[in-house]
């Protein structure tokens, strides 16, 4: 629920013009229906009109609206731009203002401030005290405004025990949180709505729970009725109570389960050709607490959690360019299996006392229903110890080359994914089709597998199976040795402003990559040298942002980009305020021409093309002609895992269409990764042109990689002064296992 800004709206009123107010408050319906990012956008906007008229009042009603709305986004940085703000506003007009007007302002600053540092908690341990003191101002300024205008401010007062609630669940101090939830639903019970009084005291049953208070906690949910939205919770209360007395509750707490998730596949299969991107993605990351909850029921439910497994991931991916994508159920996968294959979907949840466990739904085409395979604890998992005792947790977060290696050499790890139950259930397959979650989407353990028989794919859900669609293979668009200090001509005045200002921190070094230059230089003249195809080449500062989506989606089955990789960000998540929307399609992308040089131009417009070409841009262009995008750079398969895959480039990639994608893990080296590539197109050129098989030449590629990697590179001799080639060997992990292939069926 919006945690609205509150004023004193009868001077405001009286101030505001007609017209201005009606923007307002078209602003305010769309944060009040959770059009988040299109509400803080329309109250920046007007905030542009209120300064040209001069109406400090609207000006700073606007500024604070924004930045509650940014407060729902978890936009952290625009918070304190907007805390600044208004602080500054509050100075400079303290002479000009009523003592009302002024604390209401800074009953609002207070709040936000605080709401500020709440979102700051998860990198800073020393916020959620800097957040309580912020709290506890607000209320000794709403006391203050009291006194003055002799009215209580009692929405303001509510809308901060709300956020002391969230802010007490948060750092588990259960007993502060349940004193706040009594006011919050004393408040509601005399003031609200009914859903305002249902939510309350649904979230007040969360609290008794935590407290293990179960029977108080059921009073509380059951004022809800058979409300959906309260499903969820009354689900998790009943696993919860089984997990701290050995209550069975494993029937009622499905039965609550599937009442939520039919309510919400209704809700989605009408809505979905009206949403915007932006929608689906707050839809997703809303009840992503709801799906690791529905996991518990682990093996009393395979079927069920198979169903919502498909439903969840990669299912937008495919809404994005076909708005009547068919709810596929386990049993649609099952009768897609040919002899010999295995479909897996891996999950990750939270069990008892909120641990994370992974765990991996298997079917075969003799199956009768799924198999539940547990795996196991995830900290028992990450924690394990690698060769030169590193954890695997620590391998995995490094780029560091000797770890990379230690991981993917330790055979011992390997059976902890791939566990003896697991490959019991597997049932002999030797065609294995899985799609990851959790902390596995961090890791290609594809080559880990236990049997070097197996052919093993990754995709985005298992449900693509039911449909197969090989990636056409033909012309080539080739992008390398970037000139990231290139003086580009904009064409377009679009760009994803965010993008630019999460990367501008100062005065910033993008490192030029001629190995890059070399790499495709090296696959166009193989490609080219065998064959009379019309690929393209692209260089310097032609690279630009614009000219590849213009080029790549002008019906190029094949797309090969080399340059620098990146993805900056972090989530700020409890079961009380589930995330509602992610920013990391703008905190990923590419750099392109002209990158360096306008980051580091302070006059620049950033509304205008800058050489970043972020996962947000990608997701806007129609890239559905692409059979195979190939990104050879740093860190390109890396996002914010959500329930619906992992949210930045592959994900972008797929909303626009790209059929499959090569994209690296970690931050790979120039020279191996030239190696690799070339070797993957020689192996394509070998494949039938009519039916190219992609997966199986990136498995040649790779294998040869294994067995043969060795190559040539020029080096300076000290002795001799001069340049000499040497044998450098490519065959380790930390080159081998760079690079993972998506959905090449």
């Amino acid at each position: 629920m919006l945690k609205r800004v509150v004023f004193s709206f009868f001077l405001y009123m009286s101030i505001v013009v007609a017209s201005a107010q009606t923007t307002y408050h078209d602003a305010m319906k769309l944060n009040d229906s959770g059009r988040y990012p299109e509400a803080a956008r329309a109250f920046a906007a007007l905030q542009s009109t209120a300064k040209a008229k001069g109406d400090i009042m609207l000006y700073m009603d606007c500024l604070l609206s924004e930045g509650e709305a940014c407060y729902m986004l978890d936009w952290s940085e625009e918070m304190a731009r907007i805390i600044t703000e208004a602080k500054r506003i509050l100075c400079d007009n303290a002479a000009i203002i009523g003592d009302s007007v002024r604390y209401s302002w800074k009953e609002a600053v207070a709040k936000l401030e605080g709401s500020y540092n709440y979102c700051m908690s998860d990198a800073d341990t020393t916020a959620f005290a800097r957040a309580r003191e912020c709290y506890q101002n607000c209320f000794l300024l709403i006391d203050s405004l009291q006194q003055v205008s002799m009215s209580d401010d009692a929405h303001m007062r509510v809308t901060v025990e709300r956020e002391l609630l969230n802010l007490y669940y948060k750092q588990k101090e259960y007993e502060n949180a349940l004193e706040m939830a009594d006011r919050v639903c004393s408040y509601y019970d005399d003031n609200g709505t009914e859903k305002e009084i249902t939510d309350a005291h649904a979230t007040r049953a969360m609290v008794l729970a935590r407290l293990n208070m179960f029977d108080a906690a059921m009073e509380d949910i059951e004022v809800g009725g058979n409300d959906v939205e309260i499903m969820r919770r009354k689900g998790k209360i009943l696993m919860m109570q089984q997990d701290y007395d050995g209550t069975d509750n494993l029937k009622e707490a499905k039965r609550c389960y599937e009442k939520y998730l039919n309510w919400k596949k209704k809700e989605l299969r009408g809505n979905i050709a009206s949403m915007s991107e932006t929608e689906r993605e707050q839809y997703w990351l809303s009840v992503y607490n709801f799906l690791s909850d529905c996991y518990r029921l682990g093996c009393y439910a395979p079927d069920m959690l198979y169903d919502l497994s498909l439903f969840c991931k990669g299912y937008l991916l495919e809404c994005a360019r076909n708005n009547n994508t068919a709810h596929y159920k386990w049993q649609d996968v099952r009768n897609a299996l040919k002899a010999g294959e295995c479909a897996v979907e891996f999950i990750q949840y939270k069990g008892k006392n909120d641990e994370d466990y992974i765990a991996a739904l298997v079917l075969n085409k003799q199956c009768r229903k799924p198999q539940f395979v547990n795996i196991g604890s995830v900290a028992a998992i990450t924690s394990y110890k690698l060769a030169g005792g590193y954890t695997v947790k620590e391998a995995i977060a490094t780029d560091n080359a000797a770890m990379k290696d230690a991981l993917y050499s330790d055979s011992a790890f390997f059976a902890k994914i791939w566990s003896d139950d697991l490959i019991a259930a597997t049932n002999g397959c030797n065609a294995f089709y899985f799609a990851a979650d959790g902390f596995l989407h961090q890791m290609a353990i594809e080559y880990m597998m236990r049997g070097t028989a197996i052919d093993c794919h990754r995709l985005s859900s298992t449900r693509l199976l039911v449909n197969r669609k090989k990636g056409k293979t033909g012309r080539l668009l080739l992008c390398g040795g970037v000139d990231y200090n290139a003086d580009t001509a904009p064409i377009s005045t679009y760009n994803d402003i965010l993008g630019y200002n999460s990367l501008k921190k100062g005065p910033v070094y993008i490192n030029n990559l001629p190995g890059t230059a070399n790499e495709v230089d090296s696959i166009y003249s193989l490609r080219n040298g065998t064959s009379h195809r019309p690929d393209t080449l692209l260089k310097g500062a032609d690279v630009t942002d614009e000219n590849f989506c213009r080029l790549a989606a002008n019906n190029y089955p094949m797309v090969h980009i080399s340059t620098h990789g990146y993805f900056v960000g972090r989530q700020n998540v409890t079961d009380l305020r589930p995330a509602v929307a992610d920013r990391s399609l703008s905190l990923s992308g590419l750099m392109m021409a002209g990158a360096g040089k306008n980051l580091n131009d302070n006059s620049f417009n950033p509304a205008m093309p800058d050489g970043l070409l972020t996962a947000k841009e990608i997701a806007g262009v129609d890239f559905s002609k692409v059979g195979l995008m190939v990104l050879s750079a740093c860190q390109t398969g890396q996002g914010y895992v959500t329930a619906d895959g992992v949210y930045g480039i592959q994900r972008a990639l797929k909303l626009s269409g790209v059929n499959a994608i090569i994209v690296s893990l970690w931050s790979v080296d120039d020279e191996a990764t030239t190696d690799f590539m070339i070797r993957f197109y020689n192996e394509l050129e070998k494949e039938n042109a009519n039916a190219p098989d992609i997966h199986k030449a990136f498995n040649r590629a790779r294998r040869d990689m294994m067995l043969n990697g060795k190559m040539e590179v020029k080096r300076f001799d000290a002795a001799s002064l001069t340049t000499k080639k040497k044998t450098k060997s490519v065959n380790k992990p930390r080159y081998t296992n760079a690079f993972i292939l998506i959905d090449a069926l």
